[in-house]
């Protein structure tokens, strides 16, 4: 019934029919992932099927047959059935401590079952669990009514610069709420004696100034802002108007903002609050705390606080900086309780938020979230509905029943107890003997007193006569009310710890009851069914919906996630990678070099470079199989082929020294194999007269291990990767900005708010928030995934003796490592109670739902680039490359404008003219460069064009004749802009004179037509004058 509210909400009826889409065509993709859970598990079952039972004590396996067999500990997670088989095959793909279930079978079988294991995560889990999210991005493609279409963009004009005193005389409307002092130069009481510039709202950041609008009939408009004016330009506005308004009061304000951030920081509840760094941290606090208050009523006096439309508190960026003023005020007046006061005062690390407005590329990440809050609302609506259904059908049956009977007095007792803790009987029938049990229970706590003969008491009951105490709960989550289990939902929704509460619920037996092992399978598809659906679709729609908005703002603006600068920079970058120029290197003189050329060259010799690679490959194989213990054997094998291999490398070295001689070092990684080569002889040598080199020897390794580098180069599908993820660097480059703030901010707010709790067995001394390096490791842990559930619930559990308040003890400090000990203290503070929940609930929905699927719409962004628009092939481009080279032999990057002509006529088509061309053999130069489509391409004051400019130029007159009037140029300035990114072109190789080819050619006319001119005017002269 709640999916009625979808039929009059346009947005979310279209995400819910997408939805429904997507279940109609997931079909086929279930019956693969069934079929592929069903193959995996048959054959998991032929492997591991009842063999892992391993001995209680050691953890050895225990084989069939074997003694203890029967009694041996089974893992939860096992192929002893059809069942369990299908369900740790499912638990494997979700990614629930696969690496536990993989250890358990190696240690029951050999390490032979790595390669299962292995191979179901990365055909299951890389591979066909991702078909479902390129199924759903699909579904999501060319769907306009999923997304909220922002209105019509309201494009500023231009506002004259007018006499104020002239203001009244005009008939201007202008709207009062509209209109901000932008500067003004002088004012007096007397009147106005300069100009005044008036800035619209939406002019406010950089943008045009608006039109000032003309209407004869809204004269007291005109009044009230005369009147606004007039206020604006009183002393104190004045000065504060301008203040603002310098160019320079951002950045001072963004230095304070970073100092601050840093100083917050660097400050701890754990220091001591009387040593020299606390003092100077709290000097700052002040400082700081006084320069932000300046600021606030500068603001305050140049916009009006809370009645105009562009008052100070109308800003949301303000409004934050208002409420964190006044916390930094309370918090230096001494106002408050101590630890409610502490948490406000973390609200001073949302300062740095502040500085995304004044970097473009944070603001250009936020406006591309901010532009898609409306979707991603539909989303949360969709995932709130669908948790709200499955909770309200787990708490139908499992409220209360999350609890079990265990700890030292449970273990302790016997077996006829335990027997009859499971299945209790009438307390009539039983026995004198099984009755002596609860004559000395604590009346307290046990009941026994009160039974009559038909009692039938419940296992809590006999729990606490028998183990009183130890009724607790199984898992820390729990469906008892529906807020405990969207909480519970939302938790597993991210595939962490929901093995534990399944068996939870599989082993239950009602409220009171204690559970049984395997009691009821049925809950198995329960949880199933909520992770598909949960997870693996509703969740999913948050990838789906993002990247569908970025690609429609894409469609529009471009590459939303990358600046303008950084968008030429990518592109450039992109063409650049495909027509890298090589150096040809010519055929030496003398036999035994010309030999040695043969034998290296690829272009004679292909086969060299190939063995080479092999070799390289085969040289990390040996260093991979090197393990602790080998046998001496194994050692000495090991080292000999390391020393072949290290011979082999050698004579390729001295090979290409003879064949190029000091053109060797001319390519980069030359340089890099030589001095290989070098440190591995050196070690060599090191190794004869002493055996301590292991570190150098580590090193030299570690430097071999790189040139499996050198495959990029190599394997022409591999490069294609690599330059597509390269190109997607500046957009990678301001999530990770974005995503390092946050993280910032929330390990800032994480030492204020529980560096005092008490460290427990997940929150230790490696895992805790008692530094702000610490926090960030932490955060980081988090943002994977990684039990973030199950830290935040041991953080909610107050440890024995707690102190809600902890103050530090000058003779006694805080125990933070092992050298402060015996003599300090242990952190011993109390739970984080509802803003620890609020803290990890909000963290994992910005990080884990929201900005790391940011970073799979770039690379899918960057793959889509690389994929769209290609008008020229890879050959086409080697083509190119290797025409170019016979011009440019040095891979200088440019050749000079003369061989033009000759180049075009040599490439063959697209690119070129080939020499089949008519015009290409007959035509002149102007008509062979026009027809190829350089006659504009630049050229620098050498007379030099560049490679890019000439490759860029030859692709726009392929792609104006493909693509039309389509087609979106990138002008030559855009290029050169990026190429001067590029450490490989100086500065005074990039076109700075603007000229062209054209330029040159019409110049060079000129100066030579102009004495013919002269002449011929002379020789006329005499023939009149002969006349």
């Amino acid at each position: 019934r709640i999916f009625k509210m979808a039929k009059n909400w346009k947005s979310l009826h279209a995400l819910l029919e997408t939805m429904y889409e997507t279940v109609l065509e997931v079909g086929n993709f279930t019956l693969l992932l069934l079929l592929m859970m069903y193959i995996y598990a048959l054959v998991g079952m032929q492997f591991f099927a009842n063999r892992m039972h391993f001995d209680s004590e050691t953890g050895a396996a225990i084989q069939i047959g074997e003694s203890g067999y029967e009694n041996a500990d089974i893992p939860r997670s096992n192929f002893d059935s059809l069942v369990w088989s299908m369900t740790t095959v499912f638990q494997i793909l979700t990614g629930e401590n696969w690496n536990s279930v993989m250890y358990d079978g190696r240690r029951a079988t050999s390490g032979a079952a790595v390669l299962y294991f292995l191979s179901l995560v990365v055909f299951g889990v890389f591979i066909v669990m991702n078909l479902f999210l390129a199924i759903l991005i699909g579904n999501f493609q060319d769907n306009e009514n999923i997304l909220t279409k922002r209105p019509p963009k309201q494009w500023n004009k231009a506002l004259g610069v007018m006499k104020v005193g002239l203001l009244k005389k005009s008939k201007v409307a202008i709207d009062p709420d509209e209109i901000q002092c932008e500067h003004v130069t002088v004012c007096s009481d007397s009147g106005f004696k300069t100009f005044g510039l008036l800035q619209s709202k939406e002019s406010i950041g950089g943008s045009e100034i608006q039109d000032v609008k003309t209407d004869a009939n809204k004269s007291t408009i005109v009044v009230r802002i005369a009147t606004t004016c007039i206020y604006c330009c009183r002393s104190i506005r004045t000065h504060s108007c301008n203040l603002v308004r310098h160019p320079k009061f951002d950045t001072i304000i963004t230095c304070f903002i970073v100092t601050s951030s840093i100083c917050l920081a660097v400050d701890n509840p754990l220091s001591d609050p009387n040593a020299i760094l606390s003092r100077v941290l709290s000097i700052f606090d002040m400082i700081f705390t006084i320069i932000f208050v300046g600021e606030m009523v500068i603001k305050i006096a140049a916009f009006g606080f809370i009645k105009p439309r562009n008052a100070y508190l109308k800003n949301p960026w303000n409004v934050l900086d208002f409420v964190i003023v006044q916390v930094s005020i309370l918090d230096l007046a001494k106002v408050g309780p101590g630890k409610g006061l502490r948490a406000l005062r973390t609200l001073r690390v949302l300062r740095p938020l502040r500085m995304i407005g004044r970097f473009p590329e944070l603001k250009l990440v936020v406006d591309a979230l901010l532009k898609s809050v409306p979707a991603v609302a539909n989303v949360a609506i969709i995932c709130t509905l669908f948790f709200l259904i499955f909770a309200i059908f787990g708490v139908s049956y499992l409220k209360g029943t999350f609890y079990a009977c265990s700890g030292h007095m449970f273990d302790s007792l016997s077996v006829d107890q335990h027997a009859y803790l499971i299945d209790p009987r009438k307390w009539g029938d039983l026995s004198t003997e099984e009755k002596a049990w609860f004559e000395n229970a604590n009346s307290d706590t046990c009941e026994s007193a009160s039974w009559d003969i038909a009692t039938i008491p419940t296992s809590e009951q006999i729990c606490n006569c028998l183990a009183p105490g130890e009724w607790s709960e199984v898992t820390p989550q729990n469906f008892n009310n529906v807020f405990s289990a969207m909480a519970l939902l939302f938790e597993i929704s991210t595939t962490e710890g929901w093995v534990d509460v399944m068996l939870a619920a599989v082993d239950q037996r009602g409220i009171g009851a204690q559970p049984v092992r395997d009691h009821n399978l049925l809950w198995i598809p329960f949880f199933v069914l909520f992770l598909v659906v949960g997870a693996f679709l509703v969740l999913e729609l948050f990838v789906g919906v993002i990247i569908e908005q970025f690609n429609n703002i894409r469609n529009v603006h471009g590459r939303v996630l990358m600046t303008k600068a950084q968008q030429e920079w990518a592109a450039t970058q992109a063409f650049v990678l495909k027509i890298r120029p090589e150096k040809r290197i010519k055929r030496p003189s003398g036999r035994i070099r010309q030999l040695c050329y043969d034998f290296i060259m690829p272009g004679i010799n292909p086969k060299f470079d190939q063995c080479i690679l092999l070799c390289i490959v085969l040289n990390s194989i040996c260093m991979a199989v090197t393990e602790f213990g080998d046998s001496d054997d194994k050692s000495i094998v090991l080292e000999v082929l390391n020393r072949v291999f290290a011979a082999i490398f050698a004579a390729e070295a001295i090979t290409k020294l003879i064949a190029v001689r000091a053109r060797y070092f001319d390519d980069g990684w030359n340089k890099f194999d030589f001095g290989i080569v070098v440190g591995t002889i050196i070690g060599q040598i090191i190794g004869f007269f002493t055996s301590s080199i292991g570190v150098i020897t580590s090193t030299i390794n570690l430097f071999r291990i790189c040139r499996l580098l050198r495959l990029i180069k190599s394997i022409k599908k591999l490069r294609l990767l690599f330059n597509t993820l390269l190109t997607s660097i500046p957009s990678m480059a301001n999530i990770g900005a974005l995503l390092f703030l946050l993280f910032f901010i929330y390990a800032a707010c994480g030492v204020q708010l529980f560096s005092m709790m008490a460290l427990n067995d997940d929150m230790n001394e490696q895992a805790n928030f008692q530094s702000f390096g610490n926090a960030m490791l932490l955060l980081l842990r988090f943002s994977t995934g990684e039990n973030w559930n199950g830290f935040m619930r041991s953080m909610d559990e107050d440890k024995d003796g707690c102190d809600p308040t902890p103050e530090f003890n000058t003779d006694s400090p805080w125990c933070l490592d092992e050298s402060d000990y015996p003599n300090c203290t242990e952190v011993n503070g109390c739970g984080g109670g509802f803003i620890l929940y609020l803290y990890f609930y909000s963290f994992t929905l910005l990080v884990s739902f929201v900005i790391l699927n940011l970073f799979v719409g770039v690379v899918l962004d960057a793959f889509d680039n690389s994929a769209e628009g290609d008008i020229l092939s890879p050959s086409d481009l080697e083509k190119f490359t290797s025409v170019w080279s016979e011009y440019d032999p040095d891979a200088t990057w440019y050749i000079s404008t003369d061989n033009l002509q000759q180049f075009v006529r040599k490439l063959d088509p697209p690119l070129g003219l080939g020499n089949a061309n008519e015009l290409s053999i007959c035509g002149s130069f102007d008509e062979v460069l026009r027809e190829a489509g350089l006659w504009d391409v630049p050229v620098n004051d050498d007379g030099m064009v560049n490679i890019v400019h000439v490759a860029t130029h030859l692709a726009k007159r392929i792609a104006k004749l493909k693509q039309g009037d389509d087609f979106d140029d990138m002008i030559d300035e855009e290029i050169d802009r990026s190429l001067s990114f590029r450490s490989c072109l100086t500065l005074s190789s990039i076109n700075t004179s603007k000229k062209t080819l054209r330029d040159i050619v019409s110049k060079t006319r000129t100066q030579s037509t102009a004495p013919l001119i002269f002449q011929r005017m002379i020789e006329l002269s005499k023939q009149g004058g002969a006349g």
